[in-house]
């Protein structure tokens, strides 16, 4: 099973606004096609952002609380959630975002395959030791594809 961390800015368009992330990567993860990597730094980070103000309207609509979305997520078989805190470093690898390095020591921790996100900060870098990091489109396009030899 591919391994992989989605970025907070993946996962709040999958579930409160883009049509088109929800159709691609929300079915991944329900048909079990994807094993979704968590660290708590990672899950804290999801459930404050889904908690902010503007993001109110749409639990109301959907019936739902940042909390049991959270739930809902982890609860499911192909989660993974690192039980150890990352490892710090001291060095930031995304010089102009370092809040977004916790999506790379997380990759690195949990063996994933891919990193996907949204942010260009992110990926320019292009890969994080072998991990490549990449938009939701270059990701579904590689999942699909048949492997090469």
């Amino acid at each position: 099973m591919v391994k992989v961390v989605l970025d907070t800015n993946i996962l709040i368009s999958a579930f409160l606004w883009s049509k088109k992330v929800k159709k691609s990567i929300l079915p991944l993860i329900e048909e079990n096609k994807v094993a979704i990597c968590f660290s708590q730094e990672t899950l804290n980070e999801l459930l404050g952002v889904m908690s902010r103000k503007k993001f109110a309207p749409k639990f109301t609509k959907l019936s739902l609380t940042p909390r049991l979305l959270v739930d809902r997520i982890v609860d499911r078989e192909n989660v993974i959630i690192l039980k150890k805190p990352l490892p710090a470093y001291s060095e930031p690898i995304v010089e102009k975002d370092p809040s977004d390095d916790k999506f790379l020591y997380l990759a690195k921790e949990a063996k994933a395959d891919y990193v996907v996100s949204g942010d260009k900060h992110l990926l320019s870098l292009g890969e994080f030791e072998a991990i490549k990091i990449v938009s939701v489109d270059r990701f579904l396009t590689l999942i699909s594809s048949p492997p090469t030899s």
